[in-house]
Formats: structure tokens, sequence, C-alpha cells
């Protein structure tokens, strides 16, 4: 509904949409990760511009010098990725220009790749790096990723754009599996699902067809005493 006193409430508890001079609250983590969900579910499908830049910005929101901003930061970049995808579900053709902004950024906090320079409220509150965390000067996938990957699905939802399921696609060696944790792995093939929506069948062919031809003969295969590997096992 876009209700302007629904956001003004949202607002007062996300720093990023307080005015610079205004006065910093102790507010619990667990508020700030509600209040982000808010503001997605106020200017869900609006494809509002200014929202969805400030979300985009929270995924990626460095650990401050506080020692309170270095504590859940996966819920809290989670909770900013979904946000995002709420205001952009399916809105990749209405966007304009701001489309590749966005889904390239969204690729660098999935992928991985080098920090952006920070903007706006950022710049000055993170200039001074946390003295607990020390990530150094990539983006810290085990923080940014799981919500970039559902925000960047639901940005091409029921597109079937190829480009980016192709962003999406699981590793097609074993060797690349190795450096994909297995829930992130889980999360790109929902995301690519979400891309993918109207190719989706509810066959069983469908879903092994999923599998990369690499590691197929290992998977949907009854284990017999002739490839279990007991020294694995042990």
């Amino acid at each position: 509904t876009m209700d302007v006193q629904a956001t003004k409430m949202m607002s007062i508890h996300l720093e990023p949409l307080l005015p610079p001079t205004s006065i910093e609250l102790d507010i619990q983590q667990n508020i700030l990760v509600a209040a982000l969900l808010g503001v997605g579910l106020i200017y869900q499908g609006t494809a509002h511009t200014h929202y969805a830049q400030v979300l985009l910005n929270e995924i990626g929101r460095p650990p401050g010098p506080e020692a309170e901003a270095c504590v859940e930061r996966e819920g809290y970049a989670l909770a900013a990725g979904l946000a995002l995808g709420l205001v952009v579900a399916g809105a990749a053709s209405r966007l304009g220009p701001d489309t590749q902004h966005i889904a390239r950024r969204l690729r660098t906090y999935m992928l991985g790749g080098d920090k952006l320079p920070l903007t706006g409220t950022q710049k000055e509150k993170y200039k001074q790096g946390s003295f607990a965390v020390r990530e150094g000067a990539t983006v810290n996938l085990d923080v940014t990723s799981p919500g970039a990957t559902l925000a960047l699905g639901l940005l091409y939802l029921r597109t079937g754009c190829p480009a980016r399921a192709a962003w999406l696609q699981p590793p097609r060696t074993a060797y690349q599996l190795d450096f994909v944790r297995p829930d992130l792995l889980m999360l790109r093939v929902i995301a690519r699902g979400l891309v993918l929506w109207d190719s989706i069948e509810p066959t069983e062919e469908w879903v092994e067809n999923q599998v990369p031809d690499t590691i197929k003969p290992y998977c949907f295969v009854k284990p017999t005493e002739d490839n279990i590997d007991y020294e694995a096992m042990k």
C-alpha cells in the first residue's frame, strides 16, 4: 500500500531511512530484522527505486566499530535481501536502467568480488572499520550470499531470462562444487526455479536434469556393496 504512517513507523527503527542528524537509538537486532521485512511488505511489488537502493546497500552493510554491529549480521543481510526481493518482485522490466545496476550488485554479493565504495550514510559511519571482524577488501559471502540469491531470483521472477538463470546455475564440476556451501547451492537452485518458473515440469526427468552431468552418476543411485566407500565413512 506504500502507507505513509506505516513507512514512518518502520523508518524509526532503520538508520538508513533516518535523517543524518537524527539521534541513534539502541534497537535490538530482531526488531531491526522485522523492520526490514516490514518495509519489504509495505512496498511489495512497487519497484520503488529509493527503497530498493536502501535495501540493496543493507545487504552488504559492513561491520561497524560498535560491537552490536557485528552480531547476527547473517540474519540482517538475509532480511534485507528478502525485503528487496519483495519490493522488486517480477519488476525487472519496470525498473529500467536500475535493473542492471541492482542485478550486478546482487551477483557480486552472491558469487563474490571486491567491495564497492561506501556511499550515503554508510560512508561516514563505517569509515572506521570494525575492531572485532576483519574481512578484507572482498565481499563476505557467508553474510551476503543467501539474501542476494533470493533477491535476484525474485527480481527476475517468471521472466525466463537465460542470462540470469545462468548466474544461478549450479557448478558443473565436482571441483567447483567444493567451493559452494550446500545451503547456498540449494538457494541458487530455488532462485533459478523462480526465474524459470514457467519451464518447471512436475516430472522425475525434469528434477534429474537439474543435477550437473558430472555428478549425476552418483545421485539417485541406490547404494550397493560395490560402490560403498567404507574408508570415507570412518
